[in-house]
């Protein structure tokens, strides 16, 4: 992993704790693939006795009003039951994640994503 993507990684990881995770978990580890549009991940989640594994393919938008967005397009994860309810329940308007500033800074600045 470069170093434009530890950093973007990084800034990802403790957007995605703070914002998503607080008192439930945390995400471990994050590996970045801009070629793929892939984000491959690990998440220490409270109730679980291991990590849970996800790959997230994603796509971004840097021309919406709402500045950068990622949008999730499906997951594959070492629990199926999260995989199936992501994938088949939560609709395409709540798999967008607005990348607030200072991450969205960050993400311009690396073009990581």
């Amino acid at each position: 992993m470069g170093l434009k993507a530890l950093i973007s990684g990084k800034a990802i990881k403790v957007y995605i704790n703070a914002k998503y995770l607080k008192g439930i978990g945390k995400m471990s580890s994050i590996d970045i693939d801009s070629v793929q549009k892939v984000i491959r991940c690990s998440f220490d989640l409270e109730g679980e006795k291991e990590p849970i594994d996800a790959e997230i393919a994603y796509s971004l938008d840097r021309t919406g009003t709402k500045g950068i967005t990622l949008n999730i397009e499906h997951i594959k994860a070492s629990r199926l039951w999260i995989e199936e309810l992501f994938n088949n329940f939560v609709p395409k308007s709540k798999r967008i994640i607005p990348l607030l500033e200072p991450l969205a800074t960050v993400v311009n600045a690396t073009h990581v994503l």
